[in-house]
């Protein structure tokens, strides 16, 4: 796409903030003041380019995130705005294992969950235990834990929990940093997947839904749907107008993804969460 070209949209145009990188934690100024100039310039993830994308016709914008604390005095912008919003909030616990170093703590982040679905409900607040990674160490059992104590702490807090396994050695670059730190990782087996259905029926106990995120059938419990994490259903509730949603899938992104159309205007090697299993960022452990 060429520079300086505005891209079109059909009502509503959704804003995806962003899959790539955190832009509430790390870029909420920057955001505010390019939504009020009514034009973001992200660059094509593929070539590099920078191009052109007009605010006039946005209706809803999805916050991805592991610390929204930055964006908070800022929602009201949105709000003033007609815009809608919710976020898909990564609450992990791997402070044992350090692996997401530039993050605050797990008591300062359940305090900033707390935040913000008394803000805005629960309802636009999706938990997200994304991803689960598998080591030697770290079993579903201690996983099943930890998953089972942040589901009692944040009862009221969501409607939904939303879970993936890591993916590693699908991208290189997140392999290659698996190694170089001698993390024993491992896929999930048959045993881990009947050991976290009999988990997700547990959390019921405490309100939620379990969607998975674009996981292959041998990965889900039974009883668990496909999520979709640009949501058309909860988009045209908050909007209160389901006519105004079309339900396209978003050709962008893999093939087993529920999610409809959205641009998103993050930037890949931008996040500094230092997070070890993320592919769309570097990480050091040491």
């Amino acid at each position: 796409m060429s520079q300086n070209r505005p891209v079109s949209s059909s009502f509503p145009f959704i804003l995806s903030a962003s899959r790539r990188t955190d832009i509430p934690a790390f870029y909420a100024k920057q955001f505010i003041r390019d939504f009020r100039s009514g034009t973001f310039t992200p660059k094509n993830p593929f070539n590099g380019k920078p191009y052109t994308v007009h605010t006039d016709n946005v209706k809803c914008i999805v916050f991805w995130t592991k610390n929204p604390d930055p964006i908070l005095p800022y929602l009201k912008t949105f709000t003033d705005n007609d815009i809608t919003f919710y976020f898909q909030y990564s609450l992990n616990n791997y402070e044992k294992e350090k692996y997401e170093q530039g993050l605050p703590n797990l008591e300062h982040r359940l305090n900033s969950f707390y935040r913000l679905s008394e803000k805005i409900g629960p309802e636009r607040v999706i938990w997200r235990y994304d991803p689960i990674l598998l080591t030697n160490d770290l079993t579903i059992e201690k996983t099943a834990d930890r998953i089972r104590f942040l589901a009692e702490r944040l009862q009221g807090y969501t409607r939904k929990l939303v879970y993936s396994f890591a993916r590693i050695d699908e991208y290189k670059k997140v392999l290659s940093r698996m190694n170089k730190n001698e993390i024993a990782w491992r896929k999930p087996q048959p045993a881990d997947i009947t050991h976290l259905g009999k988990l997700f029926k547990e959390l019921t106990q405490f309100k939620l839904e379990v969607n998975h995120c674009c996981e292959p059938p041998e990965r889900v419990p039974t009883g668990i749907h496909h999520n979709k994490c640009i949501d058309p259903d909860l988009i045209s509730s908050l909007l209160k107008n389901i006519s105004l949603i079309p339900k396209l899938k978003d050709p962008g992104q893999r093939n087993g993804c529920g999610c409809i159309q959205s641009k998103d205007i993050g930037a890949y090697n931008s996040c500094h969460h230092r997070c070890v299993y993320c592919y769309a960022g570097f990480a050091k452990l040491k």
